[in-house]
């Protein structure tokens, strides 16, 4: 469970970093 929700952190983390090209994208 905790390992689901931290993917999904993770994945919007990245998600925003790529659609705004902002600190995210650095983190993928």
């Amino acid at each position: 469970m905790y390992i689901c929700y931290l993917l999904t952190w993770l994945g919007g983390v990245c998600f925003f970093g790529v659609l705004l090209g902002s600190i995210g994208k650095g983190l993928c």
